[in-house]
């Protein structure tokens, strides 16, 4: 290289395959449910399913918190029942669906509760998975605009 050439700088390395599920500068010192559930959700797409369970059990740990952690929280327990079927772990994934169904119950958590409850074995696993499905159908029709 000649000494008039400026020196070229040397390329930073790629980001590691976790770097969207990694705590940034402003998460890193006092993590929120809000982040917490955002990186969760980046490992579950992922198809990092234990770093996604791991982060979601976290967001759900943490104490107080906005509104917007609250909510966090409720996504945090329907996705973590999602991760849950994904690792084939219907029972726990049956019971953070249940627990999240006490506060909300949108037709597509009434329908991975009836999955969950489908994938275990047992005739009573059967009526509580059809009866998630009804549920699932009443839900919708009370929420569907009508035509005039």
């Amino acid at each position: 290289m000649a000494d008039d050439e400026p020196a070229s700088a040397p390329m930073p390395p790629p980001p590691p395959d976790d770097a969207d599920d990694a705590p940034t500068d402003d998460e890193s010192a006092a993590p929120t449910a809000t982040s917490l559930e955002r990186r969760a959700t980046s490992a579950f797409r992922k198809g990092r399913l234990g770093r996604a369970r791991d982060l979601y059990t976290a967001a759900l740990e943490l104490e107080g918190g906005t509104a917007e952690d609250a909510a966090a929280k409720w996504l945090a327990l329907g996705n973590r029942a999602a991760c849950l079927l994904r690792l084939e772990r219907p029972r726990e994934a049956e019971a953070d669906c249940r627990e999240a169904l006490k506060q909300r119950a949108p037709a597509n958590l009434l329908a991975l509760c009836a999955v969950a409850c489908m994938r275990q074995p047992g005739e009573a696993h059967l009526m509580a998975a059809f009866a998630c499905c009804v549920e699932a159908v009443s839900y919708t029709h009370l929420t569907l605009p009508t035509k005039a």
